[in-house]
């Protein structure tokens, strides 16, 4: 979530800006410990003082963070309904390349995808592309989950050779694997063209790209990880297919032996199970 700082006009009334300010600092602390309801309604708090007081970027911003909270809810027809707010006012408001801008786009396309509407989906995954990659500071890391995503895109229509080509271009697109963030959505990648080349039936490339993002995610995420968990019983779904059964057993069992361990905390399973990904 972002949550930008304001400048108060001396012909404004500072106090009302400054509880809107403090809103939003107090909606972020109840979104970073999960509480997204509350923080909803904070945050719809301070939008009615920010369009008040024609503070649109932070207006633009507010409505973003409030279709954040509804996404990470699953309520993904709401998050799609202020999203577009901040979409549309930003266009009008601010630029069209603004990043705000792209941002309600990217996270439009992403609850699309969840709701199983792929045209919309690409359409607003690439927009975002667009505007990120025609600002003067590019934004590596939103232009990779934008990849990611429009890789999601064509494989779930089971468009596999098209989802490769996205899976792939975030390998190739400055990645620094000294770099946290840039390993996780590198991790992303591999295990994302693994299970592609899985349903192609290319099972040897498949374990390939696997035990590449699984490395990968054993150094980000370690062991006791949901996506460690399903790499590990992807590698041994593989193997089972190309007869190794030792090795397929072997995955498996470490897949449900991770998997037992995280189901007693059950929140963090509910949560992986309903959250998407708004890496932007």
């Amino acid at each position: 979530m972002v949550y930008n700082s304001f400048s108060v006009n001396s012909d404004m009334d500072e106090h009302q800006l400054n509880t809107a300010h403090h809103y939003t600092q107090k909606a972020l602390e109840l979104h970073q410990n999960g509480d997204y309801k509350q923080a909803i309604f904070l945050l719809e708090d301070a939008g009615k003082i920010y369009q008040q007081y024609n503070k649109w970027l932070n207006y633009i911003e507010t409505y973003n963070n409030i279709g954040h909270n509804y996404a990470l809810l699953a309520q993904f027809e709401l998050a799609i309904a202020y999203f577009n707010i901040a979409f549309m006012e930003g266009k009008k408001r601010l630029t069209t390349q603004h990043n705000e801008v792209a941002r309600a786009a990217a996270c439009l396309g992403v609850c699309h995808l969840y709701n199983n509407h792929y045209p919309k989906a690409i359409r607003y995954l690439q927009y975002a592309l667009q505007s990120w990659s025609q600002q003067k500071q590019i934004n590596c890391k939103s232009i990779n989950y934008c990849y990611y995503y429009l890789g999601m895109v064509f494989f779930k229509q089971k468009q596999y050779n098209e989802a490769l080509k996205y899976y792939q271009k975030i390998l190739t697109h400055q990645i620094k694997f000294d770099n946290k963030a840039d390993s996780a959505i590198a991790a992303k990648a591999y295990v994302a063209i693994g299970k592609t080349y899985f349903r192609q039936k290319a099972y040897q490339k498949a374990i390939a790209y696997l035990h590449k993002g699984l490395s990968i995610q054993l150094k980000v995420l370690g062991v006791l990880a949901m996506d460690t968990a399903k790499s590990y019983h992807t590698i041994g779904t593989c193997y089972a297919h190309t007869n190794d059964r030792q090795r397929a057993a072997a995955y498996q069992l470490k897949a449900q032996s991770i998997w037992s361990d995280l189901y007693q905390n059950r929140r963090s399973v509910f949560q992986y199970a309903t959250q998407p990904h708004l890496q932007f």
